[in-house]
């Protein structure tokens, strides 16, 4: 599933328990980013999810 939408959205399901208890969630990269916002997007029936801080380096290659 991660070859097919870009990142591993089956690790963050099988945590979504821990995730959803927690109250922030900071993600490293773009694809834990990514899975976690469609977590929630699924789950948008919780008022109170956890914060999501999102923190991405971009770099740059020729």
């Amino acid at each position: 599933m991660k070859q097919v939408i870009g990142f591993d959205f089956v690790h963050t399901w099988c945590n979504r328990d821990a995730i959803l208890a927690s109250n922030v969630v900071w993600t490293r990269t773009e694809q834990e980013h990514l899975s976690v916002a469609l977590l929630y997007m699924l789950r948008r029936r919780e008022q109170n999810a956890p914060l999501l801080l999102a923190q991405s380096i971009w770099l740059l290659d020729k």
